[in-house]
């Protein structure tokens, strides 16, 4: 009779070897489904929503650039200083990424309410990088003085910074 082996079969720790890799293999796939799940379930729609909100804060803390420039001196003067605020507008930069803030922005003007001849002041621009996406948001502008309505502003405010975020937390990179 042949005495059994402390260690047991060759046979048996072969197949405890299979049965142990096959079970740190479903764990490993349990937690990559897991994390792919909180990621597109919870995390990407947690971070839209707030670049949506970031995006509403920045367009309409822009409202008394445009004011300013709506009110400003004769006709000829308020379309420059209008134009060239919408100009700037577009030239603001995060400054960690240098990516643009605005895609573009549409201005429609309540003329009851500015003295103007009607369509003058109404401005479209548009960044030259602009992807046509974007987060809209429209900002009602007011008179600072008296509290009256001037204008809407129709921004597209990028989501260019969204995008690489969003693209960072899927690769579990650290951005560039």
């Amino acid at each position: 009779m042949r005495a059994a082996s402390p260690r047991g079969s060759p046979e048996r720790a072969g197949s405890t070897l299979v049965v142990v890799t096959a079970i740190f293999l479903v764990l490993g796939l349990s937690v990559a489904a897991l994390v792919k799940i909180y990621r597109v379930r919870v995390l990407e729609p947690r971070l839209r929503g707030e670049a949506v909100a970031n995006a509403e804060v920045l367009a309409r803390s822009q409202g008394n650039l445009i004011a300013s420039a709506l009110r400003s001196g004769s006709d000829a003067e308020r379309t420059r200083a209008l134009s060239s605020t919408l100009d700037e507008l577009l030239l603001l930069r995060d400054p960690a990424s240098k990516l643009e803030y605005f895609d573009g922005v549409r201005l429609e003007v309540d003329y009851a309410a500015v003295a103007a001849p009607a369509g003058t002041l109404d401005m479209r621009k548009e960044n030259s990088a602009a992807s046509g996406t974007g987060f809209a948001v429209d900002a009602a502008i007011y008179d600072p003085e008296t509290y009256a309505l001037l204008a809407v502003a129709h921004f597209r405010v990028s989501d260019r910074f969204f995008a690489h975020l969003s693209r960072d937390v899927r690769t579990g990179s650290r951005g560039s």
